[in-house]
């Protein structure tokens, strides 16, 4: 039996989602803003910041989350609480996941600090989620701990933060060099479309800060990024 199981998984091999590349979350984050879409921009920024998997940001209550606001700014980082992690059977019950990256943080901030402790991070389906994403990557043409390798080359450090068994796991997981070659591979005008989006991000958050904070609701920011004076996105 374990000679066929081997024979099947020869012939035909798994494959896994490539890791996604910072340039492209803050493409995908900049669109999600220009668009309205506050809540997604916030779960695709906590899964990849914190090194979460989909399901443990979907099923996040606002009380699992606690951010620096929360804490009168001692911290400075974002922290998220994990009820049913997948590896709690050989690890720690309860565990946590820190997002230390300030526009992450502040976008965090932005998406989720006025719901209240019982509301769910994410209120929708996951399969909702899934087709807003797919249809983000559509528009402009999963990764943090690939990331996270590539800039400390520790990587008990980052087996830690991702919560994984074991070193072994983890480079299951880790995709370095097919995530540092996938961006130049892309075609050159689409490699710049991404540019052009991920360094309006910056802007883009500043500007959604400032129309939340006089109550401009979300489902609004289309209209006026589109009839108004912006950072230039492609769009």
């Amino acid at each position: 039996a374990w000679d066929l199981a081997f024979s099947w998984m020869a012939k035909e091999p798994s494959t896994h989602h490539l890791a996604m590349p910072p340039v492209i979350l803050l493409s995908m984050l900049c669109t999600c803003l220009y668009w309205g879409w506050l809540r997604e921009a916030g779960i695709f920024a906590l899964s990849w910041g914190g090194l979460l998997r989909i399901g443990e940001a979907t099923s996040a209550l606002r009380s699992d989350l606690i951010l620096p606001a929360d804490v009168l700014h001692l911290q400075r980082h974002a922290l998220i609480r994990i009820e049913e992690p997948k590896t709690r059977m050989r690890m720690a019950r309860h565990q946590s996941a820190k997002i230390e990256q300030s526009d992450l943080v502040e976008l965090l901030h932005l998406a989720f600090a006025d719901l209240e402790a019982s509301n769910r991070l994410w209120a929708q389906s996951p399969q909702t989620l899934r087709r807003r994403f797919d249809w983000v990557l559509e528009r402009i043409g999963p990764g943090g701990a690939t990331f996270l390798l590539s800039q400390t080359e520790d990587s008990e450090l980052v087996r830690r933060k991702g919560r994984w068994a074991s070193q072994r796991v983890m480079e299951i997981y880790i995709q370095e060099v097919q995530a540092s070659v996938y961006f130049p591979s892309l075609p050159v005008e689409l490699r710049q479309r991404i540019m052009d989006l991920a360094q309006c991000f910056a802007p883009v958050l500043a500007q959604a800060t400032a129309w939340k904070k006089v109550g401009i609701p979300p489902s609004s920011w289309f209209a006026m990024f589109s009839a108004g004076e912006r950072p230039y996105t492609g769009l």
